[in-house]
C-alpha cells in the first residue's frame, strides 16, 4: 500500500468514516478545469451572491512556482467598483489601524485612508484592500498551481470567515479552492484533498526569498542580522521535521511602504484537515507570511510560544472532533480545524520597499489540504517585533 492511500485509510478510520475511502478519491484529474461558482471572473461582474472565483490574472495557465508568476496591473482596475464595499457585512472586527487608540495615532505617523473597492472587483489586491483608486498601489503576483488561489466572500455557513474588510477576501491553499469554498455536496470530507502536480513540489529548498535557516541571535537587538536569515527563528525546526514541501502556493506583494507610518498588518485565518490524525507528526501544511523589509526578514506569523501557523500552533479554537460543528457544516473541514480571524502586524520602515509573501504548502506529502484565508492588508503605527494575536 503506498503512504498516500496508507494515510486516507487511516484518516478514515479515525474518523469513523472508512465506508466509500478507500477509492483513493480526492486526488484532482484536472486541476486547471475547475470552475467556481460565482460569476464575474475577469470581467468584474459580481455574480450576486460570490461564494467564489477565480482571482483575475491575465495568464492563469502553466502558471509555474518559480519562474512564470502572473502578474496583474493593480492600477486603476476594474474602473466603477463600488467603494463602499457593498456585500456581505462580515464579522465584527476592529479594523482600525495598529498602534492608534481609538483613532488616535502617535504623533507623525498617519495610516493612509482606505475605502474598500471590492465589492464588484474579482482582482487579489483588491481583495486584500490594495489597489483602489487614488490609494496605495502594489504588484500582487500569484505563483503556483493557479487553481489553489481565489476571491471570494467568506467561507463556510456561517459569518465566521465573512470578509474582514470590504465584501471580498483571498484564499490560498494547497489543495484546489474551490473544494474549500464551493465542495462535492455527496462527499465534501474528500473534497480537500488533491495534489496539485510535481511541478509545484520545492522539495527541501523553499522559493526566494523564503529560507529555513534561523538568523544567529535577535534581530530587533541587532539589526545586522536582518537579510540573513529567518528573524523569527520559527520556521526551520518544523520544516526540517516535515523535510520537503509540496504542493506549494503562494500571493507575493510587492510596494512602497507610506512616509509617516511604521507598520504593517494583515488578517488572516488558517483551517487544515491534517487535524486531528497528524499532529505533532512529519505531515504539517504550514502558513508562511514572509516580509522583506530593512526591520525584519522571515516569517511574521506565529504563535506565542514561537511556533509556525500550523495545526501544531495555537489559535485553532474551531476543533471539530465530533463532525458536527456547524461552522464546518457542508464543508471539507468537517471533522477538522481552523483559528478564527487573526492579525498579524509587523515592523517596516516609513518609505522604504518591501515584499510580503504569503505561502502555503504540504510537508512530506500531497494530499490533505490546508487553505489560508487573507484579507485586511494595511499600516498603521505600531512599533516592536511581529506579533500574532485574535483579531477584533
Amino acid at each position: 500500500m503506498s503512504a498516500k492511500a496508507y494515510r486516507f485509510v487511516l484518516t478514515c478510520a479515525a474518523l469513523g468514516l472508512i465506508t466509500g475511502c478507500g477509492d483513493g478519491r480526492g486526488v484532482a484529474s484536472d486541476l486547471n478545469g475547475v470552475t467556481l461558482s460565482a460569476g464575474g471572473a475577469g470581467d468584474g461582474s459580481s455574480g450576486g451572491a460570490d461564494t467564489g472565483a477565480p482571482a483575475d490574472d491575465e495568464d492563469d495557465e502553466d502558471d509555474d512556482r518559480g519562474d512564470d508568476e502572473d502578474d496583474e496591473d493593480d492600477d486603476g482596475d476594474d474602473e466603477g467598483a463600488d467603494d463602499d464595499g457593498g456585500g456581505p457585512s462580515g464579522p465584527a472586527l476592529d479594523v482600525g489601524h495598529p498602534g492608534c487608540d481609538d483613532g488616535e495615532c502617535p504623533e507623525g505617523c498617519v495610516p493612509p485612508e482606505h475605502a474598500p473597492c471590492d465589492a464588484d472587483s474579482n482582482s487579489m489586491d483588491h481583495a486584500l484592500g490594495l489597489g483602489c483608486e487614488d490609494e496605495l498601489s502594489a504588484d500582487v503576483s500569484r505563483s503556483g498551481n493557479s487553481a489553489a488561489v481565489a476571491v471570494t466572500d467568506g467561507f463556510g455557513p456561517s459569518e465566521e470567515w465573512n470578509a474582514v474588510e470590504g465584501s471580498k477576501l483571498l484564499v490560498i491553499g494547497t489543495g484546489l479552492a474551490a473544494s474549500l469554498i464551493d465542495p462535492d455536496p455527496e462527499d465534501p470530507f474528500l473534497s480537500c484533498s488533491d495534489d496539485l502536480g510535481e511541478e509545484y513540489d520545492p522539495g527541501a529548498t523553499l522559493p526566494e526569498p523564503l529560507v529555513a535557516t534561523a538568523v544567529d541571535g535577535d534581530c530587533e537587538e541587532d539589526p545586522t542580522l536582518v537579510g540573513t536569515g529567518d528573524c523569527s527563528r520559527t520556521v526551520g525546526e518544523q520544516f526540517d521535521q516535515g523535510g520537503d514541501a509540496n504542493d506549494y502556493t503562494e500571493v507575493r506583494i510587492e510596494m512602497a511602504v507610506p512616509e509617516a507610518v511604521s507598520s504593517l498588518t494583515y488578517s488572516f485565518a488558517f483551517m487544515s484537515t491534517e487535524w486531528p490524525v497528524f499532529v505533532g507528526g512529519d505531515y504539517n501544511d504550514m502558513f508562511v507570511g514572509w516580509l522583506e523589509s530593512e526591520m525584519w526578514t522571515g516569517n511574521v506569523s506565529f504563535d506565542e510560544t514561537g511556533s509556525p501557523i500550523s495545526v501544531n500552533a495555537g489559535f485553532l479554537d474551531f476543533q471539530d472532533d465530533t463532525a458536527e460543528m456547524a461552522e464546518f457544516e457542508g464543508t471539507c473541514m468537517s471533522g477538522h480545524a481552523a483559528t478564527k480571524w487573526l492579525e498579524t502586524t509587523a515592523p517596516v520602515a516609513p518609505g522604504e520597499d518591501i515584499t510580503l509573501v504569503f505561502s502555503i504548502f504540504d510537508m512530506s506529502d500531497s494530499i490533505y489540504d490546508s487553505f489560508v484565508l487573507v484579507d485586511n492588508v494595511q499600516f498603521g503605527c505600531a512599533e516592536g517585533q511581529p506579533e500574532t494575536s485574535p483579531a477584533g
